[in-house]
C-alpha cells in the first residue's frame, strides 16, 4: 500500500512539475511545500526527493540575499549524524582560539550531543536538509565537514571550507571502485571547491583526493594531519573512563567494522559481525568490557544478540573513545590507522576477504598490515588472548610513516591558525604553469573524440596544467565513455559535472526556452540564463581562476553557455564541422544547437579546425559573431600514437580483414554511419565497379543510425559478400595500414582527421571535393572528386589502374605548424 501510494505521488508531482516550479516563488506556497513534502518522506520513505527541491530551491532563491557574517562557523559530521569527528576537534581549536565564535551544528533527531557543545550557549543546532541548513550554509564564513556539502551548495565569496574527509583509507574509494562515476561527483566537486584540505601524507592525497578525482586546481591540499588523531592522542584517558564509570584497572576491548552495503541495502555480511560480536563476548573474561561501534543502519538490524554488549556511547567522540581501548576489532574500516598511533593491539576479522578484495578491493592489503588476522571466529577466539602489539611487527614503522607520518596532536592548532589568521592567504601559492580547462563532450568514439585526446595530449607533454570537465551522465549510453575518461586521467585532471541541476523557477522557463532556440527570449529571461550560469560556474570552479577556458566540443548548448562563464582570462569555443550544414540536417538530431550560436559572442574566439571551415562558418554564422573574432587552428594528431597502433596485427582487429587476399584491393571508409558522411554513394559506387569483376573488397569502419540501411543497400547490390562492417574499432589503424585506399565521400566536414591519420600510414586517399578536404589534400598527391555515385566509381577505376603510392605529407611539419596555431589560439604567440 505504501510504496503504491509513494509512486502515486511521484507520478503527480511529475505531472505537474511546471506549476509546481512557478508556485514556488511565493512565500506561502513554499512553506506549505516544505510540510508537505516533510509528511511525503516521513510517511512514505521519500527521502530524497521531491523534499530535497524544496530545500534548494529555498537555497538558491535566499543566495544573494542572506549576507555571509564574520564570526559564523557551521559544522557537518557525515550529515548530521553525528557530532564528532575532525569537525569536532577543529571545533574546539575554534571556541579555544574565540570564544565569542557563534557556531551551529548540523544535528538530526536523535543524535547524541558532547557536554562541552551542548553546554555552549553560543551554539545552535539544525537538521541536515532542512530549510534551516540551508540558511546556515548561506550565513556561515567557516564551513567544516568531513564528508560533503549537498550539490545545490555553491561556496559564496568571502566564505572559507575545509574539508578533512574522515578517515585514513584501506579500502578503495572513488575512482577506483568499479562504479558509475556519477557516485563520485559530488564528493569530487566538493574537494575541488574547498579552500583547504588537511591531510596526513601524500598516500592519503592520492587515495582519497585523487581516487575521488580531486583536480587540486585551487592548491588545496595539505600536509598538516588528520585533528581527529589530536582527540585521540590528547584525551584524558582517566577523566573519560570516569565518564564511563568503569574502573581504569578493567581492560576495553572495541569492536568496530567498516561499513558494508549502501543507503537501501545493509549487506549480508551483518550476520558474520553478530557472530563476532557473541563470540568475542564468549571469550573475554569477567575483568574485560566489550564496546561495540556500528554504522548507524547496522545498528537498527541487530535486534536479537544473545549477548549484553555495551554501544560506544553517542556523547563521546569514537576517536575520544580510541585512548580508552586496549585492543580493537576491526576489519578494512580507517578505525584501524587511527588506533595503530597508540601502538595497542589490534585484531582484523576478515572472513569475507577473498570476496571483499576482489569486488571492492584494498589498498593496503591485511597481510600488510601490523595486526592479527584472523578468517574465522576460530583464529579470532585464539587471537584475542595474543596481545600482540603493532610495533612488534616489522612493518609498523614503514607503514605509519608512510600514510599517517604527520600526527604529533597538533593539526587542529595548526589549521585553526591558518584560518583566523593572514597566514591562509599563503596557502594559495601561484602557479608557474598555464591552467586550461575544456569541455570534452560526450566521448563518443568519433573524430571530435580523437581529436580531443591529441589535444590534451599535446598540452599536457608541454607542461600545461590540462582540467578536462565531462558529464558523468554519458556513461549510461555511450560505451566508450567510461574508456576514454581513463586515458585523459592519464594526461589531465577530469572534472565531473552534471548538467543543469538545481534552478529557481525563472531560470527553469528561460533555459528551457533557450534551450528550444531561444527565439523568444526576453532582456529579462536573457538576465536569468546568465545569473544561472554564473552561479553553474562558481559552483563548479569556486574562485579558481584559469588561463583559458574552451568549449571544445561545440555541440551542447548548455555547455557553451556555462563555460563561456567560467573563470578564464580567455575563453574559446569550437567548431568542428560546417555548422549551418549541421543544423540544417535532418538526420542530425542536435538539440539546441542554434543556442549554442547564440553563446558565441561571449567568447574571445571561435576556433574552427581549418582554414577552409573558418571561411564557411563566417558566411553562414555572421549574425553570431564577429569576423575578427574567428581565427582557425587545425588540430594536433599524435601521429606517433597512430604508427605504433597500426603495427599491430591487423587480425587482432579484425581477422575477416587478414582473409582477404594480397592481391584484392582494399578501400576502406572510417567515419560515423550517418546522411552527411556519404557511406550510401560509396556502396553504390562500389556495387559498379563489382560488377566490372574487379577483385576489391570494400571495409566500413564505423557505427551509427544509418547502419541498417547500410546493409540493406550491399545486399540489395548484391555485394553484401565483398563489404566488411567492422562496427566501432577503439583502434582502426591496422586496418587503414592494410587497405589501399580510404575512400571519404563526406558532404561537408570540418577538416576530416582521417584523411591524416591514412596519409600518415602511407595510404592513398581520394576524398570529396568541398572545402575542408580540397585544403587537407592539396599538394599531396591524393585526390578529391565530386561526392556523386559516377565520381567515385571513376576514381575507384582509376585507382585499380594507376596504383598510385606517392603521397606527399610530411607528418612532422604538420605536428608544428597546428601545434603553433593551437599554442597562439590559447596563450598567443610562442
Amino acid at each position: 500500500m505504501r510504496s503504491a501510494l509513494r509512486k502515486y505521488v511521484i507520478r503527480y508531482l511529475r505531472a505537474f512539475k511546471d506549476l509546481d516550479v512557478r508556485l514556488r516563488e511565493w512565500p506561502l506556497y513554499e512553506l506549505f511545500s516544505f510540510h508537505v513534502y516533510n509528511v511525503l518522506r516521513t510517511f512514505l520513505g521519500m527521502h530524497k526527493l521531491p523534499y530535497r527541491k524544496v530545500v534548494a530551491h529555498h537555497y538558491l532563491k535566499s543566495y544573494r540575499h542572506i549576507n555571509v557574517e564574520d564570526n559564523l562557523a557551521l559544522f557537518d559530521c557525515f550529515w548530521g549524524r553525528k557530532v564528532g569527528g575532525d569537525p569536532y576537534a577543529i571545533y574546539r581549536e575554534m571556541v579555544r582560539k574565540n570564544p565569542e565564535l557563534k557556531c551551529i551544528w548540523v544535528c538530526n533527531k536523535g543524535v547524541s550531543v558532547p557536554d562541552d557543545v551542548s553546554e555552549n550557549k553560543s551554539v545552535s543546532l539544525v537538521a541536515h536538509d532542512s530549510k534551516e541548513y540551508a540558511e546556515a550554509l548561506l550565513r556561515a564564513k567557516y564551513l567544516i565537514c568531513n564528508s560533503n556539502f549537498l550539490p545545490f551548495f555553491v561556496k559564496k565569496p568571502g566564505q572559507i571550507f575545509i574539508n578533512t574527509w574522515h578517515g585514513t583509507p584501506i579500502k578503495k574509494l572513488g575512482f577506483d571502485i568499479e562504479q558509475s562515476l556519477s557516485h563520485s561527483t559530488n564528493t569530487q566537486r566538493n574537494f575541488n571547491v574547498a579552500d583547504f584540505i588537511p591531510v596526513s601524507s601524500d598516500y592519503e592525497k592520492d587515495h582519497i583526493i585523487k581516487a575521488y578525482g580531486g583536480a587540486d586546481f585551487k592548491n588545496n591540499v595539505h600536509l598538516l594531519g588528520a585533528p581527529r588523531l589530536d582527540l585521540t592522542i590528547s584525551s584524558n584517558r582517566s577523566s573519560l573512563l570516569n565518564k564511563l564509570g568503569i574502573d581504569s584497572q578493567r581492560k576495553i576491548v572495541l569492536y568496530a567494522p567498516t561499513w558494508r552495503g549502501s543507503i537501501v541495502s545493509v549487506s549480508s555480511q551483518i550476520d558474520d559481525q553478530v557472530a563476532a560480536i557473541e563470540a568475542i563476548k564468549e571469550n573475554l573474561g569477567d575483568d574485560v568490557y566489550l564496546f561495540v561501534s556500528l554504522h548507524h543502519l547496522t545498528k537498527q538490524r541487530i535486534k536479537n544478540l544473545s549477548v549484553n554488549v555495551d554501544f560506544v556511547p553517542d556523547n563521546i567522540d569514537i576517536n575520544e573513545f580510541l585512548s580508552c581501548v586496549d585492543v580493537l576489532i576491526s576489519d578494512y574500516s580507517s578505525i584501524v590507522v587511527d588506533f595503530l598511533v597508540l601502538d595497542r593491539p589490534v585484531i582484523l576479522y576478515v572472513p569475507d576477504y577473498e570476496e571483499y578484495r576482489s569486488e571492492r578491493g584494498l589498498y593496503i592489503d591485511v597481510e600488510d598490515l601490523p595486526c592479527l588476522t584472523c578468517f574465522n571466529i576460530e583464529e579470532l577466539v585464539v587471537a584475542i588472548g595474543l596481545d600482540k602489539k603493532p610495533s612488534e611487527f616489522g612493518v609498523y614503522s614503514g607503514l605509519l610513516n608512510k600514510v599517517i607520518p604527520v600526527v604529533q596532536g597538533d593539526s587542529s592548532e595548526k589549521i585553526v591558525s591558518s584560518v583566523f589568521s593572514s597566514t591562509f592567504d599563503d596557502f594559495e601559492s601561484p602557479r608557474s604553469k598555464y591552467k586550461v580547462l575544456v569541455y570534452a563532450g560526450s566521448l563518443k568514439e568519433n573524430g571530435i573524440t580523437s581529436a580531443f585526446k591529441s589535444f590534451v595530449s599535446y598540452l599536457s607533454d608541454r607542461d600545461v596544467d590540462v582540467y578536462v570537465v565531462v558529464d558523468p551522465r554519458y556513461e549510461r549510453n555511450i560505451p566508450s565513455f567510461r574508456s576514454n575518461v581513463e586515458i585523459i586521467r592519464d594526461k589531465a585532471e577530469v572534472i565531473l559535472a552534471n548538467g543543469l541541476g538545481a534552478t529557481l523557477s525563472d531560470e527553469y522557463f528561460a533555459i528551457r526556452k533557450l534551450r528550444s532556440g531561444g527565439h523568444e527570449l526576453s532582456d529579462a529571461e536573457v538576465a536569468k540564463c546568465f545569473s544561472y550560469f554564473e552561479r553553474a560556474s562558481l559552483r563548479l570552479f569556486s574562485d579558481s581562476s584559469f588561463d583559458c577556458a574552451i568549449d571544445f566540443s561545440g555541440y551542447s548548448y548548455y555547455w557553451a553557455w556555462l563555460m563561456a562563464f567560467a573563470p578564464a582570462k580567455r575563453k574559446l569555443i569550437y567548431q568542428h564541422s560546417d555548422m549551418k550544414a549541421e543544423l540544417d540536417n535532418p538526420h542530425r538530431d542536435h538539440v539546441g544547437l542554434e543556442s549554442v550560436f547564440k553563446a558565441y559572442h561571449l567568447y574571445d574566439r571561435v576556433v574552427s579546425v581549418s582554414a577552409a571551415i573558418k571561411s564557411v562558418n563566417e558566411r553562414a554564422l555572421s549574425g553570431y559573431y564577429r569576423s575578427d573574432s574567428s581565427i582557425s587552428s587545425a588540430n594536433v594528431i599524435d601521429f606517433e600514437t597512430i604508427e605504433t597502433k597500426a603495427n599491430v596485427p591487423v587480425d587482432f582487429v579484425c581477422p575477416e580483414i587478414a582473409n582477404i587476399p594480397s592481391e584484392t584491393v582494399v578501400f576502406v571508409s572510417v567515419s560515423r554511419l550517418s546522411h552527411e558522411k556519404n557511406v550510401t554513394t560509396l556502396i553504390e559506387a562500389f556495387a559498379r565497379l563489382a560488377r566490372e569483376k574487379i577483385d576489391s573488397a570494400l571495409v566500413i569502419v564505423g557505427d551509427g543510425n544509418a547502419y541498417e540501411e547500410l546493409s540493406r543497400c550491399a545486399v540489395a547490390h548484391g555485394i553484401d559478400d565483398r563489404i566488411i562492417f567492422t562496427g566501432n574499432l577503439t583502434n582502426p589503424f591496422p586496418v587503414m595500414k592494410r587497405a589501399d585506399c580510404l575512400m571519404f565521400p563526406s558532404y561537408y566536414e570540418g577538416q576530416g582527421l582521417v584523411l591524416l591519420e591514412a596519409m600518415s600510414l602511407g595510404t592513398f586517399c581520394i576524398g570529396s571535393d568541398i572545402p575542408a578536404v580540397r585544403e587537407v589534400l592539396s599538394g599531396t598527391g591524393c585526390w578529391v572528386v565530386p561526392p556523386r555515385v559516377d565520381s567515385l566509381e571513376d576514381a575507384m577505376l582509376r585507382f585499380v589502374n594507376e596504383r598510385p603510392v606517392a603521397i606527399n605529407f610530411d607528418s612532422d611539419q604538420y605536428v608544428k605548424q597546428a601545434g603553433n596555431e593551437l599554442w597562439s589560439a590559447l596563450f598567443g604567440a610562442r
